[in-house]
């Protein structure tokens, strides 16, 4: 059923763009592959998706609200067409849509790792956030003080997605406790 929801999205946000396009953008020749863009087609899809996901959070720093807009469509395209899609790329998907404003998504992804495994840093960083996000402070500081309680113990797992977003865990755990890893 949540596939199903996620992938019923993704197609909402590809049919109102259209086909490799992204809504109001205008397509001015080869600009990209000019400049030494690299060659995604080569790639696998979760390559592809990974290399999205960063730019799209380079570009989410950087505060350039239309790139984001831009890339973060694709972005989650190309998540929505991986099938099995593992905790990490559940997470990356949820970050991306989190900037570009699809927080139902967010949502999705966010549960779906949590029913998952319901100590999961990541779900529980995602599920603290998106509750902040919905002025819901008191279930933001129930998701923080389990992802306190529970770090120690979930880090030692060295799950690969752990290791990905190693720099969100560290800084969430200093924020939280004021300790940095050994």
């Amino acid at each position: 059923m949540l596939v199903t929801i996620i992938v019923v999205f993704a197609a909402q946000i590809g049919a109102r763009s259209g086909p490799g396009r992204v809504a109001g953008a205008t397509v001015v020749g080869q600009g990209a592959a000019a400049a030494g863009a690299p060659d995604i087609s080569s790639m696998s899809p979760r390559e592809q998706a990974s290399r999205l996901y960063d730019r799209v959070m380079r570009l989410h720093e950087e505060q350039k609200g239309d790139s984001v807009a831009f890339f973060a469509q694709m972005a989650l395209n190309a998540y929505a067409a991986i099938p099995d899609l593992d905790m990490d790329g559940r997470y990356d998907m949820a970050r991306i849509a989190m900037v570009a404003g699809a927080l139902p998504l967010a949502h999705a992804q966010s549960d779906t790792i949590l029913q998952r495994d319901s100590t999961h840093l990541l779900g529980l960083l995602l599920g603290a956030d998106l509750a902040r996000a919905a002025n819901d402070e008191a279930r933001a500081k129930r998701m923080e003080t389990t992802f306190a309680a529970v770090a120690g113990r979930e880090r030692q797992r060295n799950l690969p997605e752990y290791e990905a977003h190693s720099a969100e865990i560290e800084s969430a755990l200093n924020r939280l406790t004021g300790t940095k890893k050994p």
